[in-house]
């Protein structure tokens, strides 16, 4: 039974958006956004605010709910809204404003469900619908996903023997590790007095972020049930901190938000999250996203299930379907089935997937056991119950094993171990069903103490140089090489480079295709076998632009090349002189040039650009590209006096070389002759090789030269006269 939590779509039947924007500017804000927004500092501190606010209280909506006088679809009833946003000028008409800045996340308060449907418009226009979350009480009678129930095998989890947890569990004490691992279980709480969980709870990590308070008990079974595998597939130094987000039925938004938020805070290793929001439009659910990223940026792992095909619909994939189950950044676990109903689950043609109920995907990375699966349930009794939620467990179980032997690990590297452990269950390779396969760890321990450790190779960057990327690692204490190893879009890693140890710890990739996006890592080799990476680094091979800079009109002129794949462009700027580049100018893709007006005549100037693609940064000419800055000149007078004569007068200036005439039949120049004046004091030329009666344009530039090099100044407009 997986704990899935679906949200319909939200609409306006009764109003439009220009209906409902006009209303809401009507709306008077008399307090000011000091005057209301309380300020709080942890998951917990926001629970306390939300009680001792004027707010609505879920219990009392949920109690509204079993009399009949509130629908669960009922999106404004608790009249709150969650918004993540780095700032907010408006208080939306809101009685009270909640602010957590760790996560930017705030939460706002209404006096009437009208209020919060006008403010909810008005905030969706100005932050888009992905940063702005109606709280909702939902029932669990809508949102459980039962794939049913299913006779009792004799052992408590099938599972667990399957993939060799049970051997791990018992070799513990005889390896003697003891380090202390935290499992936080976001789900409806537990039973303690269920004997799996004896002396298994950490009490001052658990809590209820539904009622805000620290009674962590079960009264609906699922999270007994999710619990009591992790507990009956690991060893007491596996600590289970209890994150109950459901009461009697119901949740909220914004106590499952909480409770991730929590668990990053107080640093808890892994997350289990046997629960997902069902929406036609998954992918536009930003719910956990910042919290999830807090917990990658602390290597805190985080086990979601994939899914099962509920209310009569089947099975479907989670992209677009499922949330957080459609993103790539935590462990998507699938489940799966015995096959024939087989007692013995060792071998891999004994299982199969789920194909009944368990949702698939390109996010799906392992599928583990979840159908009759064996465990603690709320009233103390022990049961059987199938779904992704049942499988993800084992997976949680899995890492908890990986950070009591490498607790310093990062998500990568662990996700890599659990990859080497996996056996391939579908098509050759990563599938959408399997994922990578079952990790199955029985011999994780004796490799690891039997093994000459190699160890992690870490990525420190990966940049565009001229000639390709540039690949730069830690060294490795008593590594005899490295192995650099490059995937594209599609596909897998191949080594492109073998590096002999002591030579250097960077490698360029000159093969590099211009456009194309790479991720790189790093293994160190010793005696012949490799150790493993620890952290892998995605870029995109960007050209350096070629920068030619010019005086014009406005100022000096800077142009380059387009680069393949760039986003954007950063020109650089220095005077000659200065020891440093500056940006003067952020340009989007579609430019390939730009006039730097804020240049002073008589001074030299240096460009130099480089293309952008999401941060990413191409190199760039160090030397630059240069100019002396003279202003565009002027023609005073172009005068036909003589026969086949024209004289062209301007106004000289000091601190030129001298000048340059440009003559010809058409204002396009082309042909044209070119006459070179020497001295800026002189100010006229004579022109005597023209044809009577023909017309001429003529239009003068000054140039400057430095050492052996010539700066020109813009043309000037061009003056035409008819030849005597």
């Amino acid at each position: 039974m997986a704990l899935m939590l679906a949200f319909a779509p939200v609409t306006h039947a009764n109003m439009n958006i220009v209906q409902a924007a006009e209303i809401v500017s009507d709306i008077e804000h008399d307090d000011t956004l000091d005057d209301i927004i309380e300020e709080v500092d942890s998951s917990i501190e926001m629970l306390d605010a939300l009680d001792t606010s004027d707010m609505v209280n879920a219990d009392d909506v949920a109690e509204q709910i079993e009399k009949g006088e509130v629908q669960t679809g009922d999106e404004y009833s608790l009249r709150r809204i969650i918004l993540f946003a780095n700032d907010v000028t408006d208080t939306y008409g809101a009685t009270d404003i909640i602010h957590y800045g760790e996560y930017d996340h705030y939460v706002f308060a209404f006096d009437s469900e009208e209020d919060t449907e006008l403010a909810y418009t008005e905030m969706v226009e100005d932050y888009g619908e992905e940063k702005c979350i109606l709280d909702e009480v939902v029932s669990a009678d809508d949102v459980l996903a039962d794939a049913g129930d299913v006779e009792p095998y004799d052992t408590l989890s099938w599972g667990g023997s399957y993939m060799g947890l049970d051997y791990l569990k018992a070799e513990t004490d005889y390896y003697g590790i003891t380090t202390t691992v935290k499992v936080g279980i976001v789900d409806s709480g537990v039973n303690a007095s269920c004997d799996v969980f004896d002396g298994r709870i950490d009490s001052s990590l658990s809590y209820n972020f539904y009622a805000n308070n620290q009674d962590y008990s079960d009264n609906m079974g699922h999270g007994s049930h999710v619990a009591g595998i992790v507990a009956d597939c690991t060893p007491s130094n596996v600590k289970l901190c209890i994150l109950r987000c459901f009461e009697s039925g119901y949740s909220t938004n914004s106590g499952i938000i909480a409770a991730v938020e929590y668990a990053v805070e107080n640093d808890i290793d892994i997350i289990n999250m046997s629960l997902c929001w069902y929406n036609s439009e998954a992918d536009k659910l930003t719910y956990i996203n910042q919290a999830i990223a807090g917990a990658n940026n602390k290597n805190l792992v985080i086990c979601v299930a994939a899914g099962n095909s509920h209310g009569g619909g089947g099975i479907m994939d989670v992209v677009g379907s499922t949330y957080p189950a459609n993103k790539s950044d935590v462990i998507v676990v699938s489940a799966l089935d015995k096959m024939g109903g087989a007692d013995d689950v060792v071998s891999p043609d004994t299982v199969k997937f789920a194909n009944s109920y368990s949702y698939y995907g390109k996010t799906v990375d392992f599928a583990a056991p979840g159908t009759a699966i064996k465990s603690a349930w709320y009233d103390g009794s022990e049961k059987s119950d199938t779904g992704t939620s049942m499988a993800t467990p084992h997976v949680s179980a899995a890492a908890a094993y990986i950070k009591m032997l490498e607790p310093g690990i990062s998500n990568d590297a662990l996700m890599n171990r659990l990859i080497s452990y996996s056996v391939d269950l579908g098509d050759e390779g990563r599938d959408n069903y399997y994922g990578y396969g079952c990790p199955y760890m029985r011999n994780y321990y004796r490799d690891y103490f039997a093994a000459e450790h190699i160890p992690d190779c870490r990525l420190t960057s990966v940049v565009n140089m001229q000639n390709g990327l540039k690949v730069t690692w830690q060294k490795v204490s008593g590594a005899d090489g490295y192995k650099v190893y490059r995937k594209g879009v599609t596909g897998g890693y191949s080594c492109i480079a073998n590096i002999p140890s002591g030579k250097t710890t960077t490698y360029t990739d000159s093969r590099a295709q211009k456009g194309s996006k790479y991720r790189y890592v790093v293994e160190a080799v010793k005696n012949g076998k490799r150790g493993t990476y620890v952290n892998s680094i995605l870029t995109v091979r960007l050209g350096q632009p070629v920068v030619k800079v010019k005086n014009g009109k406005l100022g000096a002129i800077v142009k380059w090349e387009k680069t393949k794949g760039a986003g954007s462009y950063v020109i650089y700027r220095k005077m000659r002189g200065e020891s440093s580049w500056k940006v003067c100018k952020k340009v989007n893709s579609n430019l390939t040039t730009w006039t730097d007006s804020n240049v002073k005549g008589g001074r030299i100037y240096m460009y130099t650009v480089k293309a952008v693609y999401n941060g990413i940064y191409s190199s760039s000419d160090p030397a630059g590209s240069r100019t002396y800055r003279m202003s565009t000149r002027t023609m005073k007078s172009v005068t036909a006096k003589s026969r086949d004569t024209v004289t062209a007068k301007w106004k000289a200036v000091t601190g030129v070389s001298g000048y340059q005439i440009q003559y010809g039949s058409s204002s396009a120049f082309s042909p044209y002759k070119i006459k070179t004046v020497q001295g800026c004091r002189t100010g006229a030329c004579r022109i005597t090789d023209l044809a009577s009666g023909s017309y001429t344009y003529i239009r003068v530039r000054s140039y400057k030269k430095i050492g052996t090099k010539i700066y020109y100044s813009g043309w000037s407009p061009y003056k035409k006269t008819r030849v005597r």
